[in-house]
């Protein structure tokens, strides 16, 4: 799903980056990439179920660590 993919992009420019500056930015950018995610999830789960089946694993444990880095004191802490 195109949403997830970007919260894989967003996740791993956190974790690399070498300085703060521009963190608020990507943390609000997960943030904002988190509820499309979840939107398009829950369509998806209701108009295609196999999806739901085959996918909503790794949908859970990508949300999950996006979530993990919001709500950690800074984004290095998950490198």
């Amino acid at each position: 799903m195109f949403a997830d993919a970007r919260i894989r992009d967003v996740i791993s420019r956190i974790t690399s980056a070498t300085e703060d500056e521009g963190l608020s930015e990507l943390r609000r950018d997960l943030e904002f990439d988190l509820h499309a995610s979840t939107t398009a999830a829950i369509t998806a789960a209701h108009s295609d179920p196999a999806w739901a089946a085959d996918r909503w694993p790794e949908h859970r444990r990508l949300h999950e660590q996006g979530y993990r880095i919001l709500t950690s004191p800074g984004a290095d802490t998950e490198r």
